[in-house]
């Protein structure tokens, strides 16, 4: 917080915003082990996904033929 509010420039020209941010990068987890866990994860949540969009897909579908069903029918029972 007191890094995001001093933008100023130090004597050596450096930016302590952006010493701050190189820190950070420096310090974050990027050993392989972790990289794959989140591809893991990422490629589970899209799988999932996937799988709802189908299923949603399939009720879309019925619900058409339901309506188009319904809609025969209503045309059926006007002419009679």
């Amino acid at each position: 917080m007191n890094v995001a509010g001093d933008a100023s420039v130090e004597d050596d020209g450096t930016n302590t915003i952006g010493n701050a941010l190189i820190q950070t990068i420096t310090s974050a987890p990027t050993t392989a082990k972790r990289r794959i866990q989140q591809s893991l994860l990422l490629a589970n949540r899209l799988q999932t996904k996937q799988k709802e969009n189908e299923a949603l897909q399939r009720d879309l579908q019925a619900a058409k033929h339901t309506i188009e069903n319904l809609e025969a029918d209503v045309k059926l029972h006007s002419k009679l």
